[in-house]
């Protein structure tokens, strides 16, 4: 649980950056609080479930706060300087490939940090309730800010490889939080499934950052260094580095030919589902994409496979839907073909109340009948 307010601590660096005020320092004593909540807990009594659900909340929704005040910070400074930076420290040095920690605010990670953040908060809210009575229930909420943390990581790294911690971030907690029911050992290989998929797009990723660095690294590899130099790539270096670095979307954001493991994405908590579909795993290839649209837009033949693959994700989607379309629809109708006669013909009734047609079939014939939609004919099979 001494991960739960992950995400406001970076959030509150552009905070204490404007204002001087000792945002993150507080955040930090936060975090020593939580860290010893957790080893109590393992060593004693358990605390109690408001407790943790209560400060599971005030991380994402400090979150939030800090998001709008960055944003606000932005829109009033002028178009052509509306960016943040702070550099915490430098973090590795080999000969040309300088790495600092430092940390960009500017337009779109302003607009993506809202977007994240408001919806983890919401998320978070959710699960309070949603989760109550589980066993592990401060485990979950420590997962689950380390999940909205890695993505405030990803989304306001200043470089490739800053980005690339928090992309490491979301992976991992995908894997906790999927195979979260660990006890049943289909949800583990759930768990397994995203977690070994990821780890293909992920290689596409570094490939990509590392012809990246070959080709205009020297003049420095943060965002607004690469973005100066991007005009340098070659026709044939941009591509290749478009490709990869897009190979490592499909991992994350479940594009073809990646995209087996999202399905089974749902062996997790509810919360769990919503928190990758909404706000961190499957909107982080997205963003990555948008990230580097500099590169993007100086090959107009990688922006033509992205769209094309989104394309096609879209419409192979839509086919293995319309298979399980019949059965979601049953779901609704609140009915089982197995059920006992009453309970079919309560389920007939309602199912053609509202003119499922489809589901009158099912049903009728399950009942020993055949039933001909098109001409609407009732016969005994």
């Amino acid at each position: 649980m001494h991960v739960g307010l992950t995400a406001p601590f970076f959030v509150g660096i552009f905070v204490h950056i404007k204002y001087k005020s000792p945002a993150i320092l507080d955040i930090l004593k936060a975090d020593v609080v939580l860290g010893i909540m957790h080893i109590y807990t393992c060593t004693r009594r358990r605390l109690p479930e408001k407790l943790y659900g209560i400060l599971g909340c005030i991380g994402p929704v400090i979150s939030f706060v800090y998001a709008l005040v960055v944003f606000f910070q932005l829109k009033g400074m002028p178009a052509d300087t509306r960016f943040l930076v702070h550099n915490a420290f430098t973090w590795f040095k080999v000969g040309d490939l300088n790495v600092t920690m430092g940390f960009l605010a500017d337009p779109l990670s302003s607009l993506m940090l809202l977007f994240v953040t408001f919806i983890g908060s919401l998320i978070h809210i959710y699960s309070v309730g949603y989760m109550a009575g589980d066993e592990n229930f401060g485990k979950f909420f420590s997962y689950m800010n380390l999940f909205l943390g890695s993505m405030v990581i990803l989304v306001l790294g200043s470089g490739p490889v800053v980005m690339f911690i928090g992309w490491e971030g979301v992976g991992l907690c995908s894997y906790l939080l999927i195979s979260y029911y660990s006890k049943d050992t289909n949800n583990v290989l759930a768990g397994n499934k995203a977690f070994i998929v990821n780890r293909i797009g992920d290689l596409g990723f570094v490939l990509g950052m590392a012809f990246l660095f070959w080709a205009i690294g020297s003049g420095g590899f943060g965002y607004l260094a690469l973005r100066e130099n991007a005009h340098l790539l070659t026709p044939a270096i941009g591509l290749t580095v478009c490709l990869l670095l897009f190979i490592g979307a499909c991992g994350k954001s479940a594009q073809i030919p990646l995209y087996v493991w999202l399905p089974d994405a749902m062996a997790g908590p509810t919360p769990v589902s919503a928190l990758i579909h909404a706000a961190t795993m499957v909107t982080a290839g997205v963003y990555m994409v948008a990230r580097f649209s500099f590169i993007y837009a100086h090959v107009p033949l990688a922006g033509e496979i992205v769209a094309w693959t989104g394309i096609l994700t879209a419409l192979l989607a839509a086919i293995q839907a319309r298979d399980k379309e019949v059965v979601s629809l049953l779901i609704e109708a609140g009915c089982d073909v197995n059920a006992q006669t009453d309970e079919r013909q309560t389920a007939l009734m309602q199912a053609a109340r509202r003119g499922h047609l489809e589901i009158v079939r099912i049903l009728l014939e399950a009942g020993g009948f055949n039933y001909d939609a098109q001409s609407q004919d009732l016969y005994r099979a």
